[in-house]
């Protein structure tokens, strides 16, 4: 199979720095592996998440110099220009891309191409929506990694959510913040890991088994048949701050 990056928003592209910026990075997804203490904590943590697979997890590499083609295109002497993204092999092999992938886009844009912008009051901000929602009953959770500017700029903003959530408890309000859905982030602030039933595994599903009519409920049949009523949940709010 054979997937490929669209710009939505064509306006804001690339330069040249922040290209050879973001060929280097994804360079290195061939150093990416998960640890041991990583491993004993997701057996901790996500229950639901069977041996087999965390053994596939543990063996799991990426290959980006065979999987992965990326070239950078400027007309005339411009210097921003159009990113072309291709990843080609096993879904398996390549739908982990995804995300680390988009983030580092995101970054890649607001490190070189956007630079306007700085810290500042980036956690405050986070905990004064963090106070809103939930005095307000909302329940939420950080979905953010995919657009952030950085890993940064989502710490902060998890450390601000992460404070009105202590608040809110404290206080009793209505609301809530059920977590991230950053693993990383969620072990590091010690808050749940938590996301949502990613729509490429219903176009995975559809593809596979060539019915597109029915592939939304099959794919929840074998969801729910892996992991159960007790990982299917729905929330009300997300909040994508970053």
């Amino acid at each position: 199979m054979s997937y490929s990056f669209t710009n939505r928003t064509s306006h804001l592209k690339l330069n040249r720095e922040a290209y050879d910026w973001l060929k280097g990075q994804v360079s290195r997804f061939a150093d990416i592996y998960l640890t041991e203490e990583e491993s004993i904590y997701l057996t901790k943590t996500c229950p639901y998440f069977t041996s087999e697979y965390l053994s596939y997890l543990r063996n799991f590499r990426f290959y980006p110099d065979k999987q992965i083609k990326l070239d950078f295109r400027a007309e005339g002497g411009d210097t921003h220009g159009d990113l072309n993204l291709e990843i080609r092999g096993k879904w398996i092999d390549t739908i982990l891309y995804e995300v680390p992938l988009l983030s580092l886009i995101s970054e890649a844009y607001f490190k070189f191409s956007d630079t306007d912008w700085t810290y500042d009051g980036q956690e405050e901000k986070a905990y004064e929506k963090g106070i809103s929602l939930t005095e307000n009953g909302c329940n939420f959770s950080e979905f953010g990694t995919r657009r952030r500017r950085d890993l940064h700029a989502q710490e902060l903003v998890i450390k601000g959510l992460n404070a009105a959530n202590t608040k809110a408890k404290a206080g009793k309000y209505p609301g809530a913040m059920l977590g991230t859905s950053n693993v990383y982030l969620a072990k590091k602030f010690q808050i749940p890991p938590i996301g949502t039933v990613a729509h490429e595994w219903f176009m995975g599903v559809a593809a596979i088994t060539n019915d597109y009519i029915n592939a939304n409920e099959n794919a929840m049949r074998y969801w729910m048949g892996t992991y159960g009523k007790g990982v299917c949940k729905t929330y009300l709010f997300a909040v994508d701050m970053i």
